[in-house]
């Protein structure tokens, strides 16, 4: 049996596949996008509605004063109006359920739709990346322009703070 044949003609089939430096490997990948992650956590937890006491709800209150009249000056202020109305409908609009489905749309799918996209290599990195530029873009606004639009007064903003 002649083994070198055989590996030599494996590597001309047009199908089979080497691995390339530029392809990028599973665990490197994951790893990258865990770190991001963890990244993204950090920042959303230090710059997130549960630190910085008063002064921090504060500032945080004035942000979405301001966020609120830019809606306003658009027509877009709505909220007020619409919150109640959810409220009314049985168990609270499905409240939880909306949060459920919001989390799982945010990581589920997205991670999903990333392992799908894996094995075509220059589709999964334009959007690879389109993913970790927004992200990081979302974390500059956060972290810089932080909004409590759930708080009616500086003082119940600094209350929910804790």
């Amino acid at each position: 049996m002649r083994i070198a044949p055989i590996a030599a003609h494996a590597a001309t089939r047009p199908d089979a596949r080497e691995p390339s430096a530029s392809r990028p490997r599973r665990r490197q990948e994951a790893g990258h996008l865990m770190l991001v992650y963890l990244v993204y956590s950090a920042v959303r937890n230090a710059f997130g509605s549960a630190t910085g006491g008063a002064a921090h709800a504060a500032r945080a209150f004035g942000h979405a004063e301001t966020m609120i009249a830019v809606e306003r000056a658009l027509g877009l202020y709505f909220e007020p109006a619409l919150q109640p109305w959810v409220l009314r409908l049985p168990a609270h609009g499905l409240i939880r359920v909306w949060n459920v489905y919001y989390g799982l749309g945010h990581f589920v799918v997205t991670g999903a739709v990333l392992v799908a996209l894996y094995g075509e290599r220059a589709c999964y990195r334009v959007w690879r990346n389109t993913l970790l530029v927004t992200t990081v873009l979302a974390l500059v606004g956060s972290a810089s322009y932080a909004c409590r639009r759930d708080c009616s007064t500086p003082a119940a903003c600094s209350a929910a703070a804790g």
